[in-house]
This record gives C-alpha cells, sequence and structure tokens, in this order.
C-alpha cells in the first residue's frame, strides 16, 4: 500500500495512452501492479473495458506460495496440490481450506502422519502472508515468483487454456477488484467461483481505493 500513489500516477498517465492504440474490443490488460486489487480497480475505470479483460494476477502468487509450504509439510511435490487463496493481494487474504487437496485428496485424510492441526493451518496461513516482506528483506524484490504467475496467466490467455485461477477482476457489486477462483482463457475471465466470507479484504481494498478514487 505504500506504492499506491505513486503507481496511481503511473496508470493515470499510460492507461489513456495504451487505450488510444489498442483494439478496445480485443485488448486484455494483465495488472501486475501494487496494491494489485485496487490498480485493477483504477485501470478498469481508466480503461471502460468490461470487467473480464481487466485482469489483475491476484492472488496466484499467495496461492503458489501455499502449495509451497503445504508440499513441504506433506513431502510432496508442489505439483500435486491444489488450493487457493482468495480475497485481497495483501494480509487479508484467506486460504480456503475446502479447496485444498494432494492429487484429489483432502489434506485431512492425506496422511495420518502429517495430519493438518488449526495450529499448523495457522502457521502455514502466517508464511503465506510474511512471505513477501521475508522475500523482500532477503534479496530486494520478490521478482521470480510474479514473474512465473504472470508468465502462467499469458499462456492461459494465449492458448485458451480455461484453467481455474485465483485473479483479480471488478466485482459488479462491491465496486472494487479481489481474487475469486476464475476460469480464463482467450476472451478473458469467462467465469467466476463465489466465495462468502471476504468481507474483510473486500473492506481493506475499499479503504484503499478510495485514497486515489
Amino acid at each position: 500500500n505504500d506504492l499506491l500513489e505513486k503507481n496511481a500516477t503511473v496508470m493515470i498517465d499510460i492507461v489513456p495512452k495504451i487505450m488510444k492504440v489498442v483494439d478496445k474490443k480485443k485488448i486484455i490488460l494483465i495488472v501486475v501492479t501494487n496494491p494489485l486489487d485496487s490498480i485493477v480497480t483504477l485501470v478498469h475505470k481508466l480503461s471502460d473495458l468490461p470487467e473480464s479483460r481487466v485482469i489483475g494476477t491476484g492472488t496466484m502468487l499467495d496461492s503458489a506460495r501455499l502449495k509451497f509450504e503445504l508440499a513441504k509439510h506433506f513431502d510432496v511435490s508442489p505439483i500435486s496440490v491444489n488450493g487457493f487463496v482468495l480475497g485481497e493481494h495483501g494480509d487479508t487474504s484467506i486460504i480456503d481450506w475446502n479447496t485444498v487437496s494432494i492429487d484429489g485428496i483432502k489434506i485431512d485424510k492425506f496422511s495420518e502422519k502429517t495430519k493438518m492441526t488449526a495450529k499448523i493451518k495457522t502457521e502455514i496461513e502466517s508464511c503465506v502472508h510474511n512471505a513477501a516482506g521475508e522475500i523482500i528483506n532477503g534479496r530486494g524484490a520478490t521478482w521470480d515468483g510474479i514473474a512465473a504467475s504472470v508468465i502462467n496467466l499469458v499462456k492461459c490467455i494465449a492458448n485458451d487454456e480455461r484453467r481455474v485461477l485465483p485473479v483479480s477482476i471488478i466485482d459488479n457489486k462491491n465496486k472494487i477488484a479481489y481474487s475469486l477462483p476464475r476460469i480464463v482463457g482467450k476472451s478473458g475471465v469467462i467465469a467466476s467461483f463465489p466465495f462468502t466470507n471476504l468481507s474483510k479484504s473486500i473492506n481493506a481494498i475499499k479503504k484503499t481505493y478510495k485514497k486515489i478514487a
């Protein structure tokens, strides 16, 4: 959120220029800039595109970090771990534990030796929320993880893969952007899957966005 005003100024400058030279019926804008959800909301307003074609990387990176932590806990490959972090790309994000599985096997049933207690879930949530700060302190920035997320999102759109990804787009009801599991293809976001327990994230994003609205 410390980057809000500077990055909003950049978007206010470049988005109208971009929209003058593109085919508005086809263009899909991918937003990577932090604070992600507030900037997606701003870019959507500036571009006047349908919400399905202004897509933020959302909680793709957070979800990748969740898979990494769960893979360590269960001693399996992160490729085998399924699950989403939802809501804000930030401190109020929520792990949807109902979606978490190891190749379709619910984590509570995967192994008797590595059961998921409430304490372990809290520790994993803390690791996911604090990962960015630890990486920035160690390396100066979080280049690699977000680069991988952007590559996956671009490939998904370009190849019309119709994968379910936790990306951020405008929710017309709440008038701000946040992440839900969404089907993504060549036309942008095709469908979204609702999740009810996101009021904390929604309120936090609204509060941040009001500073630049």
